[in-house]
Parts: structure tokens; C-alpha cells; sequence
């Protein structure tokens, strides 16, 4: 077994090069595969792995992990739970766009592209619609202007309620959600697009 340790941007890591020559995400990956001088096939002159490759692309340990990650399971961190987990969307499209910028520093890899194409292609609606907050914490993009109704459980005063939803609404706001504070207060988002 070949082992190296890799000095990258903020540390270092250990790889096993016996292991990349054979790893079926790497097939076709040239660049990559001659970059790290395990291209069996290539046309350059065979040299010795260069160990500081990493450091000096500014490729930091996380940046090699998460891609490691990908090449390993076909799929990157985060990527089976974002369905059940809203909150996971941002930081899984934060983790692809990071192996993106890897995987195109280090010559490209095809299964990657592959991935990347039509994981934008699938989600091109649910990157619209993934974008769901429900009160002003949640909106990290800013697109909404909120208004909050706090006043005191529905039915202390009927009228005074559907008054003020109804004022709401003709201002533009949409009722967004509904939680209970406690002592017979509820919060009430509305919200409407700037």
C-alpha cells in the first residue's frame, strides 16, 4: 500500500494512492490523475508525487475531504438528508460549490461535472422554492419585509383579530406562521416580497 501525507493550505493528510488509481469516480480524470502522478497512461515523464500540490493550489484539508467524500460515495456530504432537513439545502449547495472550485483547480473530474450539472438541472425549481422562511430569522437572503402580530390567543378578541388580518392583507402581507409563546400569546408572521 502507498500511503502519502499531503501538506494542504492549513494542514496536512494522509492519501492513499493505491486507492486513487483504482477509484471509479476518477475515471477520466487526466489532469487530476497525472497531477498527483498516478496516471499510468499519461504521455509526460513519470515523477514522484508532488506532496506540497495542496499548498500550493490553496487546497485546504476540508477542500480535499469533502471531494474525497464525493469520489468515495458518488454523492457529497449532506446530500442524502437535504430532502428531510431544509436547513441542510444552503450548507449542501455551499459543499458542492467548494467541490466545484477543487474539482476545477485540480483538472476536473468527469463523475463530479456529471453530478453537478444534473444536480442544477433537477433542483432548478427547488432552488426557488426550498426558499421557504417563516420569520425573519430564516430569510439569510433578505427578500421579504415582515410584519409581526403578537397580540394575545385567538379568542380573547375575534374582531380585533380578523381586523387586523384583514389589514394586513390589504397592505400585501401573507400570513406566514404561527407559534405559541406561551401565557395565551402567540407570534403571527406575515410577510410580503420587497
Amino acid at each position: 500500500m502507498s500511503i502519502v501525507k499531503m501538506e494542504t493550505s492549513d494542514s496536512s493528510i494522509i492519501m492513499n494512492i493505491d486507492e486513487l488509481k483504482v477509484m471509479k469516480g476518477l475515471e477520466g480524470a487526466t489532469v487530476f490523475k497525472t497531477l498527483l502522478s498516478i496516471n499510468d497512461d499519461s504521455k509526460f515523464k513519470k515523477v514522484e508525487i508532488n506532496t506540497k500540490l495542496f499548498n500550493e493550489l490553496n487546497i485546504s484539508s476540508n477542500d480535499w475531504t469533502t471531494l474525497y467524500s464525493f469520489l468515495k460515495n458518488g454523492y457529497p456530504p449532506y446530500y442524502l438528508e437535504y430532502n428531510r432537513k431544509s436547513e441542510l439545502f444552503t450548507l449542501l449547495l455551499d459543499t458542492i460549490e467548494n467541490i466545484n472550485r477543487t474539482n476545477n483547480t485540480l483538472g476536473g473530474i468527469p463523475s463530479f461535472d456529471r453530478f453537478y450539472q444534473q444536480f442544477y438541472e433537477m433542483n432548478k425549481l427547488n432552488l426557488i422554492e426550498k426558499y421557504n422562511p417563516k420569520n425573519p430569522n430564516e430569510d439569510y437572503n433578505n427578500k421579504y419585509n415582515w410584519l409581526l402580530d403578537d397580540s394575545e390567543g385567538y379568542g380573547t378578541n375575534m374582531m380585533q383579530v380578523k381586523y387586523e388580518f384583514n389589514r394586513f392583507l390589504l397592505e400585501g402581507f401573507n400570513p406566514i406562521s404561527v407559534s405559541n409563546v406561551g401565557n395565551g400569546i402567540f407570534h403571527k408572521w406575515y410577510r410580503k416580497a420587497k
